[in-house]
């Protein structure tokens, strides 16, 4: 694909990862002396480098934790040389820690905040929508009245991981092998190129650390091991403390619950039927909708007001959540025969029973330890519990 010229440093800056930035970031590489190789073995020790490095560590912190990190971002001018270098090697940094990590799910997670953000960005700067849309969506044009249109072939190939009844094909506007993306009442038009471009650049990104990945050596990985530990370590931190939600111990969460919530974790998209069922789950479980929506947030397609009203309804509606048939049929089970003694069991028909019997089976070894502990385990062993039922 041919892509448009773009002239704007600033612009380039703010998104290295477009094609057209390649060449300012190979000038501005060169003028400040800092490649990649002075970049991560810490030679690059002037301020530019360090500041750099930093710039880098919050790129990715803010990616994924989707927050404005303290510090550096605010005082850069990148309407200056330093600014836009410090601007463009953070981004490089990002991108080398990420592939030093070795987890492609934080490699999603960044690529995913990295594409939020430049969406972001065209939302609040709506004249570098278009040229961005034609770098990644090709022939994009837009109507007088503010209506875009793209062609089908390529609203088939970057709308595909995009959920939701407004996004099914039947119900697009189609007019001549072109789709005409007007308003559907939660988003304008330009609201909806955005929403195809988020995922057009997630996939791009991802493309570039893959790309990036397949080409690291050991040295590379070695200099870059002790400051990849540490976001990861910062990303632990935040994860644990975002997912402790209820009094019911992790351990005893059905797997497709646990499931669920790790592929939303991680950047994977579920369906239809695992978000309900996860929500539904969460409120049966006591949970309440601020906690559950925190599950939502790294989605790929997620929207903060949409998650908002549909969790609203799933918690005021008290839907039952999905039983194991309908799980499986659908794909959300992610449990084989043999890989889970519980989920074998004939009556272990639905995750609540799991839960239940994980809690029950809890209880009664913390009162078996407690009695072993006051001097009172020689009352005999605990009746075993019947196979064909739980307890």
């Amino acid at each position: 694909m041919q892509h448009p010229p773009i002239q704007d440093a600033v612009l380039l800056s703010r998104l290295p990862f477009l094609p057209q930035a390649r060449p300012l970031l190979e000038q501005l590489a060169e003028r400040s002396g800092l490649d990649t190789m002075a970049l991560i073995d810490g030679s690059g020790a002037n301020e530019m480098g360090i500041r750099s490095r930093q710039r880098g560590m919050q790129r990715v912190l803010e990616a994924v934790l989707r927050v404005e990190a303290d510090g550096l971002s605010d005082s850069l001018d990148l309407y200056t040389p330093l600014g836009q270098t410090i601007e463009t090697m953070g981004y490089v940094y990002a991108l080398m820690l990420v592939c030093a990590s070795g987890e492609e799910a934080l490699a999603r997670r960044w690529a995913h905040g990295e594409a939020l953000r430049a969406t972001t960005l065209l939302s609040e700067q709506p004249a570098q929508l278009e040229i961005i849309a034609q770098t990644y969506l090709g022939d994009v044009n837009k109507h007088h009245d503010g209506t875009w249109e793209i062609p089908l072939p390529t609203w088939l190939e970057s709308a595909v991981g995009i959920s939701g009844q407004p996004w099914r094909l039947v119900n697009q506007h189609i007019v001549d092998g072109k789709v005409m993306l007007v308003s559907d009442g939660n988003r304008s038009s330009d609201g909806r190129l955005s929403r195809i471009l988020l995922e057009v650049i997630r996939s791009s990104i991802i493309d570039i650390v893959q790309k990036r990945l397949a080409n690291m050596d050991d040295v590379t990985h070695s200099h870059l091991a002790e400051a990849a530990t540490s976001v990861e370590n910062e990303l632990r931190r935040n994860h644990q403390k975002s997912v402790v939600l209820t009094d019911t111990h992790p351990d005893d969460w059905p797997p497709c619950l646990a499931s669920a919530i790790q592929q939303l974790s991680d950047g994977v998209n579920v369906n239809h039927v695992g978000r309900v069922f996860l929500a539904a789950m969460a409120a049966t479980m006591g949970w309440t909708i601020e906690a559950t929506q925190t599950l939502f947030a790294n989605a790929p397609d997620y929207d903060a007001d949409t998650t908002r009203y549909q969790l609203n309804s799933v918690f005021d509606r008290g839907y039952t959540p999905h039983g194991c048939d309908k799980l499986k049929l659908n794909h959300n089970c992610p449990v084989t025969p043999g890989q889970n003694s519980l989920c074998d069991r004939e009556w272990l028909t639905h995750p609540l029973k799991y839960l239940k019997a994980r809690q029950r089976y809890r209880n009664r070894d913390e009162a078996t330890a407690y009695d072993a502990e006051q001097g009172r385990g020689d009352e005999g062993p605990t009746p075993s519990t019947p196979e064909g039922a739980p307890t």
